[in-house]
């Protein structure tokens, strides 16, 4: 019983670890976006993670070619491409402000048709 009780400990010191290591690389890399948004990019550095930020400065700004601006990390091996990510911005850009033409931007007609569809009525 007591050996179980020493692994149970050890697990959630590690879980706990983990936990902190992923919050600690979130909050890295909002700040990364911020503070290269004044260099006119915003990098992302950890997959989906800072696109919503890109998108709330696009809609506050009224402005979806923010969404261009959009850079991925070097290290960033596992996430997506940094055209999926500027397509993820435009196509919440669109939708938040309800303006289907920003949909006209994208040069895939597939995703410009979803992306008009996507916006509420």
């Amino acid at each position: 019983m007591f050996k179980s009780e020493k692994n149970l400990g050890l697990r959630f010191i590690c879980i706990l670890f983990i936990i902190s290591l992923i919050s600690w690389s979130i909050s890295w890399g909002i700040k990364k976006i911020i503070q290269n948004s004044n260099k006119g990019y915003y990098l992302i550095t950890t997959g989906m993670t800072g696109v919503d930020d890109v998108v709330r400065i696009a809609v506050s700004k009224h402005d979806p070619q923010e969404c261009s601006k959009i850079r991925i990390s070097r290290f960033d091996f596992m996430g997506p491409d940094a055209e999926s990510l500027k397509l993820t911005c435009l196509f919440e850009t669109a939708r938040v402000l309800k303006d289907p033409t920003i949909c006209d931007g994208i040069q895939d007609a597939d995703n410009r048709n979803s992306c008009r569809s996507d916006i509420p009525k």
